[in-house]
């Protein structure tokens, strides 16, 4: 009876036992459950690092950006600041003939380096005008030329196609001291040479008319430097108000066309008669 009474209560404590053990179970199951559905996957959490760093990289494309366009607009406020500037100065140059004049080459100056008249002359070797005034100025020199000192400056125009290359033959006869004697057939022969389709073969033919090395005249007008003169001296021009062909910087007063000479030479003429009546 005891033996019986005793496999009663082992067998009702194991089946308690089982019960409990399942109910812990259970509850440690629903308890990882919960704890899975709270803690996401390690794919959600890359995904979730990769949408912040996504957001971080277009934040900072963002502040670049802006960066740039800043930077960009204060380059062009400079520029802009800039170029107002030369502006302005190019104005007061032209307004008042003010600014550096770059001596011409020794080749290309004429006259008293203590005259009391001083000319430059910018002018272009095709045009009809500078021709006129040419002759002008070699009547002038005739006579007045121990008072004026002329500087011969180059201002090609671009209408005429052959002057800026007529310019380099002349300064290259210079080198040769030949340069008022080529300039002259140039005037002279305008007509012959300005409106050629293909380069003019006068050019050389002046030169030869005129005894010049013609070696020399090649490696002159091969010579880079030279035509740069010539572009630089056309710059300068430009800077000083010059426009139109020719013009004439008389003592620091600029004048257009040949009238000026003329004006000029009654001026010196004046001067001289009264230097001759103070004589007497």
């Amino acid at each position: 009876m005891q033996k019986l009474i005793k496999k009663f209560k082992f067998e009702n404590f194991k089946a308690k036992n089982s019960k409990t053990g399942k109910l812990q179970t259970n509850s440690k199951n629903r308890m990882e459950n919960a704890d899975k559905a709270k803690t996401p996957s390690n794919g959600k959490k890359q995904a979730r690092q990769r949408e912040i760093e996504a957001k971080k990289d277009k934040k900072a494309a963002a502040v670049r950006e802006r960066r740039k366009r800043l930077y960009n607009a204060r380059r062009i406020a400079a520029a802009a600041v800039m170029l107002f500037v030369i502006f302005i100065a190019v104005m007061i140059m032209k307004a008042f003939h003010r600014g550096p004049i770059m001596p011409a080459p020794e080749y290309r100056q004429i006259g008293n380096g203590k005259a009391i008249t001083e000319i430059y002359e910018y002018t272009d070797l095709a045009c009809p005008a500078c021709a006129m005034a040419n002759e002008k100025l070699h009547e002038i020199l005739s006579v007045y030329g121990d008072k004026i000192k002329l500087n011969f400056k180059h201002f090609p125009l671009e209408m005429h196609r052959w002057a800026s290359l007529a310019a380099l033959h002349a300064d290259c006869a210079g080198e040769q001291g030949k340069f008022f004697q080529y300039a002259d057939l140039l005037f002279k022969n305008q007509k012959d040479w300005e409106d050629k389709e293909k380069g003019p073969t006068e050019f050389m033919v002046y030169a030869e008319k005129l005894g010049l090395d013609k070696e020399k005249m090649q490696i002159c007008l091969a010579n880079p430097d030279n035509a740069e003169r010539i572009r630089l001296e056309k710059a300068e021009g430009n800077a000083k108000g010059v426009e139109a062909t020719p013009t004439f910087i008389i003592n620091g007063k600029l004048s257009i066309g040949a009238g000026a000479i003329i004006q000029e030479a009654q001026r010196l003429e004046k001067i001289s008669k009264e230097a001759g009546n103070n004589e007497k």
